[in-house]
């Protein structure tokens, strides 16, 4: 029998769906899952077609219901619920335990990753402040200059370091003097004209270290070049005893 108002028929359908909740229920999830994929682009569509309006009405609405947000989510309860969600979501990692040479690989393979980027930014805050770092190297003692090239030195040619206590000490007693005598020519220079060489140079995987150290004049030096010690030990040798018989048989001190 058709209904005569419209309020017979709202309410006819008002009851319809309360006796038919659950299958209704079932029906919608059913076309839900079945559309999914259509009914997820109609709403991509639709807000984008009317997202002023959406993000208008949400703004309205957190405005209307702000006091009530505030204080439900100040409860203990809604606390708990958020601490709950986290925890579920939040995967423990495996305690992993490295060994020192594990350790010491990882921050090296850390500094060869971002070497390029430390380098330019070193070089960027570098000319910012240069007029300070000019002021400030030139109040340094000429032996603190040279230790401190030395370690720059070292580090950029990715040598090993070892025990910079004693390198800076070997640099303090050499440079603090007014002359010093070359380990190889044994001949005195000032202290000016005296560099402090590795008998094993870098390339040969030589160290930085007081125990590779010599001292050494500029012509030595470049002599030397990259001759492994035992090379050019022998042959400085047979050059200081050719001279002395050139000189009379006097060798140098």
């Amino acid at each position: 029998m058709p209904h005569k108002t419209l309020e017979e028929r709202q309410a006819y359908h008002r009851a319809y769906r309360e006796r038919n909740k659950a299958k209704l229920a079932e029906q919608s999830r059913e076309y839900r899952e079945a559309n999914a994929d259509q009914l997820k682009v109609a709403k991509k569509l639709d807000y984008e077609k009317n997202s002023d309006a959406y993000k208008a009405r949400a703004k309205a609405s957190r405005e209307r219901l702000k006091d009530v947000l505030k204080a439900r989510r100040s409860t203990p309860e809604y606390r708990e619920h958020v601490n709950a969600q986290r925890r579920a979501k939040y995967v423990p990692h495996p305690l992993v335990l490295l060994t020192e040479e594990e350790k010491r690989e990882r921050k090296r393979q850390d500094h060869l990753n971002h070497k390029d980027a430390r380098n330019e930014n070193a070089r960027a805050y570098y000319q910012a402040n240069k007029h300070l770092w000019e002021g400030l190297w030139g109040k340094l003692p000429y032996w603190q200059q040279k230790f401190r090239r030395g370690l720059t030195k070292a580090y950029g040619k990715g040598a090993e370091v070892i025990d910079i206590p004693s390198i800076r000490e070997f640099y303090r007693q050499v440079f603090t003097q007014e002359d010093a005598i070359c380990d190889y020519c044994r001949g005195r220079f000032p202290i000016r004209e005296i560099i402090v060489e590795h008998k094993n140079p870098y390339c040969l995987g030589g160290e930085h270290a007081v125990t590779n150290f010599a001292v050494s004049c500029n012509p030595c030096n470049l002599h030397k070049g990259t001759t492994p010690f035992e090379q050019w030990t022998s042959f400085a040798t047979s050059r200081r005893i050719k001279e002395s018989n050139l000189n009379g048989g006097k060798v140098w001190q």
